[in-house]
């Protein structure tokens, strides 16, 4: 469930950008199409159209008061009358029209700048390292006494592992050799190597060593160039006796590592 959400979200995240993209795209050409022209420059002139209608019903200022001359008045007081609704339709009007490249012209470089921006972080993202997938802290905490117990039982028997990794054509070779205490080899143990990729655990490559009476050997493919979690465990029976992780580099110069 939790990986069908990731992917989910995953695909939003990437597709999003794709999609609206693409709808401003089809507005543009919508609002700049040749026969839509006409009808959207009748839609800009509408709000003229009701300013007109609406002045022409409405009775003046002048005429909704008495015609009749009042006593005592003189010319002061009738240059202190409001203006007719008339006498300010008469003044000429300025308007600018907003057409559709107007808009393009406002909206466009925002937009652009959006879809630069994001091809730019989409460039980076893949060209950059990624970070390292996290385990699920429960489980963990769970099983930190058990590895705790085996950290310590691993110290106590003073092993020696040298671990040595080459390129074997698209895979990666990996020999172990164990030696105990006294420098003795230890060739009754099930080895295995797991290559553990940084932050896609289905990129995982596992490979079990074989033994030749001395060391282990196995081959792990493919295995492609980059960062790699090297984990290299031995058990006996169904007891692990010994584990280890190293941070390698795989490429096509021989990679040497000790424990």
């Amino acid at each position: 469930m939790t990986k069908t959400y990731e992917s989910l979200a995953e695909f939003a995240q990437s597709a999003g950008t794709v999609y609206f993209f693409l709808l401003f795209i089809g507005t543009l050409v919508y609002a700049l199409w040749p026969k839509n022209s006409a009808r959207f420059a009748d839609a800009a002139r509408m709000p003229l159209r009701e300013d007109r209608a609406v002045g022409a019903t409405r009775p003046s200022i002048a005429s909704s008061r008495d015609e009749r001359p009042r006593a005592g008045a003189d010319l002061e007081s009738e240059a202190l009358l409001p203006m007719s609704s008339a006498s300010i339709r008469e003044r000429p009007a300025v308007s600018v029209e907003l057409t559709g490249r107007h808009v393009v012209a406002i909206l466009g470089p925002f937009f652009l700048a959006m879809f630069a921006a994001n091809i730019a972080l989409i460039y980076f993202a893949l060209h950059t390292p990624h970070g390292s997938e996290l385990e699920n802290f429960y489980d963990a905490s769970q099983a930190f006494n058990a590895q705790i117990a085996e950290a310590r039982a691993q110290t106590e028997r003073g092993w020696k592992v040298d671990v040595t990794t080459r390129a074997e054509g698209e895979g990666e070779r990996i020999m172990v050799e164990f030696r105990n205490r006294d420098g003795g080899s230890i060739p009754d143990l099930e080895v295995t190597a797991r290559f553990e990729h940084p932050f896609d655990p289905s990129l995982d490559r596992v490979a079990r060593l074989a033994s030749d009476g001395l060391d282990y050997e196995g081959v792990a493919t493919p295995v492609r160039p980059g960062r790699w979690l090297l984990v290299i465990e031995a058990r006996r029976g169904l007891e692990r006796v010994f584990r280890s992780e190293n941070k390698i580099v795989v490429a096509d110069t021989e990679a040497n590592l000790q424990q």
